[in-house]
């Protein structure tokens, strides 16, 4: 449901406030510590959320995911129900399949918290979601950074979709990137 409501209300660049609610929403059903980024042009766009699983020693590091809410300013020429809704926007970048595989994975790693025993007393980790507005006109990030949702941040993990990757298979690529 989250997969085919994204496209059908697609947000354009610092507008995204709408599903900045929306993925907040969730990630708040799911017991997670989330915040709706407030930027610098008034809107309430992007989200940060901070996870705990188990329980992770003091020095251990706090490892940020991140993807991007953002459509563009196009048409949408699916003929499919979850095409886009709003005129003249429409994700056709994939920041809706980003969103929603992240979205994803935090529900999914706070739903380890709520299994008693999976986990050791002495594991854990520390999860940072991000979930940036403002991708395609290079300002959310920024905005994210300038509110503190980098702070103590020691590793990021972003991903992509990949028209020219074979279906089922991940690229991998080590160091900075974009």
């Amino acid at each position: 449901r989250i997969r085919r409501h994204l496209p059908a209300h697609p947000e354009p660049s610092g507008e995204e406030i709408e599903t900045s609610k929306f993925v907040t929403k969730r990630i708040q059903q799911a017991g997670v510590d989330a915040w709706i980024a407030r930027s610098d042009i008034g809107n309430r766009v992007g989200v940060v959320a901070d996870l705990t699983i188990g329980k992770p020693a003091a020095n251990a590091p706090l490892i940020a995911m991140r993807c991007d809410l953002d459509a563009l300013r196009m048409p949408d020429e699916k003929q499919v129900e979850y095409a886009s809704r709003i005129p003249g926007v429409a994700h056709a970048c994939g920041h809706d399949a980003h969103t929603s595989v992240l979205l994803g994975a935090a529900l999914a790693m706070s739903a380890i918290n709520s299994q008693p025993g999976e986990l050791a007393d002495d594991d854990g980790v520390r999860l940072r979601f991000l979930f940036q507005p403002a991708e395609e006109t290079s300002h959310g990030a920024e905005w994210l950074v300038s509110q503190g949702a980098m702070e103590n941040v020691d590793a990021v993990l972003g991903m992509h979709v990949d028209p020219e990757r074979t279906a089922g298979t991940v690229g991998i690529r080590y160091g900075a990137l974009t």
